[in-house]
């Protein structure tokens, strides 16, 4: 029913799956409990080829009608989350010089035309229009794309203050006598640290991946509304150096803000749990980086603003 593999499934196979790994790795440790160990281990063994299997493409079996949709269309969580479906270009990349017609076929949401028919229709019927109503406009046409963002922004945070705790509890493992205990918890140490590792990696490539993804279609909508726009303008009626600041300059500034829109919420969250962290070690000594960060984005603020507004401008 659906062109891809399961992604309910597949997330459900991968994170069960890690907890019975820990569980059958706490069976087998314990010595004594050899049986549950053993019937857990398979149970393990099967629920990893069900994963394998699930996360298999549908390509082969698609109908003829839909064989030319893009590989990121058919690919299941592990092909979207590593970029799988880039290998072949980068194949093709490899052995010949790469032309327009090697590339891969374009996401129909990423197509001019249904960009525009998203875009046009609304803001055609759009009774009062004020300054801000383009920009609150393509957001709600555009919320879900924008919004798909959020959960790997989400979990990019969480890695990442996971550091100072793996670092914490290394340099504490450091300080241990070495035994049988000590080398079992080494091993989990570094689980963790791939599995921290590999979550900052996925998390950074998903999260910088579909926020460009909103970024390609805002702008491929905006530039569809103003081409539609002016076609339909008497030659007198504008000036065209208007119009292609509109379509380079003003667009170009747009899709420029847009990259670090996710950060204006995130950043708070992060600088928060920095300063919480920073507390449990420093003390109230932990407010001097905070104090240092308000200052620069003061002097920010008061020089690189209207040094933009000049710009634009211009």
């Amino acid at each position: 029913r659906t062109l891809r593999p399961s992604m309910l499934l597949e997330f459900y196979l991968l994170f069960s799956l890690l907890f019975d790994a820990a569980k059958v790795r706490t069976l087998w440790l314990q010595g004594y409990n050899n049986n549950p160990a053993i019937v857990s281990t398979v149970a393990l063994v099967l629920k990893l080829l069900l994963l394998v299997a699930e996360a298999q493409t549908k390509r082969k079996s698609l109908r003829i009608e839909w064989k030319s949709q893009s590989p990121e269309a058919t690919s299941g969580l592990f092909g979207k989350s590593l970029f799988l479906w880039l290998n072949q270009t980068f194949r093709r990349g490899y052995a010949n010089s790469l032309s327009v017609e090697d590339l891969l076929q374009l996401d129909k949401h990423l197509m001019a035309h249904y960009l525009f028919e998203k875009l046009h229709q609304p803001w055609s019927d759009l009774a009062e229009k004020s300054p801000r109503s383009l920009l609150m406009l393509v957001i709600s046409r555009l919320k879900w794309r924008v919004l798909a963002a959020v959960p790997p922004r989400l979990a990019l945070i969480g890695f990442k203050f996971c550091q100072p705790f793996l670092i914490e509890r290394a340099i504490s493992f450091n300080r241990q006598p070495i035994n049988q205990t000590s080398t079992n918890q080494g091993y989990g140490l570094i689980g963790a640290y791939f599995l921290v590792y590999t979550g900052i990696a996925v998390t950074m490539g998903q999260y910088q991946h579909l926020t460009y993804r909103s970024i390609t279609m805002a702008r491929g909508g905006l530039i569809s509304m103003l081409f539609a726009k002016i076609t339909f303008v008497k030659a007198n009626a504008a000036d065209p150096a208007s119009s292609l600041t509109l379509m380079s300059a003003d667009i170009e500034r747009i899709t420029n803000g847009w990259q670090t829109m996710h950060e204006c919420w995130a950043n708070p969250i992060e600088v928060g749990i920095a300063i919480y962290l920073l507390e449990r070690q420093l003390g109230p000594a932990c407010a001097i980086p905070l104090g240092v960060a308000i200052g620069k984005l003061d002097i920010l603020v008061k020089h690189r603003v209207p040094l933009a507004v000049s710009w634009v401008k211009a």
